[in-house]
């Protein structure tokens, strides 16, 4: 009901370029009601800022919204996303911290988060997807944590100095330690730039037919697009 009077709300301004974030099923929601109401195509361009995105995103939601599949993969025909870029290969070689190579990392991941139940705003989402993107980002920040520790602790300072409450010992332990890191992660490498942006890439996307198609990477703190051919 919240969606259909958003989507109402913005019919009645006519907007026509539309950015927003949100839980997948949100999205679904949202795509779903808008190509009820005619409120798609050509009519307005949708930009999805986000993690997620798998192939069969239509199939796996579609339970969840008034439409069916078919309806709700035409619904989606020509969105653009913004997302991470893919998780990082074997090729790379192993992890810094765990010395495992991403596939091992992720098969033991999917094989416990398959197992687990998982309920999310009142809908089970056990044996769906796992949150691959959330999950390795959560990997490495977890032991982009674990290596500042090890440093901070080895130059003869105690854990209780990295107090959040205190601007100077937050200062302190940004400049001599997390600014210092350069390892490889499941994302890819990570480092950080001075003023603390993750050097990183983002991909430009666009569902087209049942497909996701890449369209561009942004890399370089975003001041270069390589647009794919």
């Amino acid at each position: 009901e919240k969606i259909a009077t958003v989507i109402d709300h913005l019919i009645e301004v006519d907007a026509r370029v539309v950015h927003f974030v949100g839980y997948e099923v949100n999205l679904a929601r949202f795509l779903c009601e808008a190509a009820r109401r005619g409120y798609a195509g050509e009519d307005a361009v949708f930009i999805y800022a986000t993690f997620w995105i798998n192939s069969d995103w239509y199939e796996e939601f579609a339970p969840h919204t008034r439409c069916s599949s078919s309806a709700l993969l035409a619904a989606g025909q020509g969105l653009f996303g913004i997302d991470r870029l893919r998780l990082a290969e074997d090729s790379v070689g192993p992890h810094s911290g765990s010395q495992q190579l991403p596939s091992q990392i992720m098969s033991e991941y999917h094989a416990r988060c398959e197992a687990t139940d998982s309920m999310l705003f009142g809908l089970d989402y056990t044996g769906s997807k796992c949150a691959d993107m959330h999950s390795a980002y959560s990997y490495d920040a977890t032991w982009a944590w674990a290596f500042t520790l090890d440093r901070w602790i080895g130059r003869g300072h105690d854990p209780v100095e990295v107090d959040y409450v205190s601007a100077g010992a937050r200062e302190s332990v940004w400049k001599t330690e997390v600014q210092e890191q350069d390892f490889v992660g499941l994302t890819g490498r990570v480092r950080h730039y001075p003023n603390g942006d993750r050097d990183g890439e983002l991909q430009l996307f666009q569902i087209q037919g049942s497909s996701i198609i890449t369209l561009a990477s942004v890399v370089n703190q975003g001041q270069t697009i390589d647009w794919r051919p």
